[in-house]
């Protein structure tokens, strides 16, 4: 389903500012951006994930996309074990801290394909 967004930074100059970093190191622009991909935790660990992943990659090869590219919370090992397992490879390190409606530590990686 389609959930509603909340809390956006758009209003909170202190979000803003955290996740600037985000948006200073701009993805490949020869790449098809990934913003967000999640399976229930009920579905986790039984290859969601990989199928919605290849979905994606797919989709954009048939845009004319030969790379995906996509930022993950650098805590994430699975789903970094994932992105990897698909031949993404970290281009950069952006340091995020932790906020409410992220609740990651240790920022985010930029990956490709």
């Amino acid at each position: 389903g389609v959930g509603r967004r909340r809390g956006l930074p758009g209003s909170d100059p202190a979000a803003q500012a955290d996740l600037a970093p985000l948006f200073a190191v701009a993805p490949p622009t020869d790449s098809f951006y990934l913003h967000a991909i999640w399976t229930d935790p009920a579905a986790r660990g039984r290859g969601v994930g990989a199928l919605l992943l290849d979905a994606v990659i797919a989709l954009g090869r048939d845009q004319g996309f030969h790379r995906t590219s996509l930022h993950v919370s650098r805590d994430n090992a699975a789903a970094m074990a994932l992105y990897h397992s698909r031949g993404f490879v970290a281009l950069a390190t952006i340091d995020v801290p932790r906020r409410p409606l992220m609740p990651h530590d240790g920022g985010k990686l930029l990956m490709a394909t």
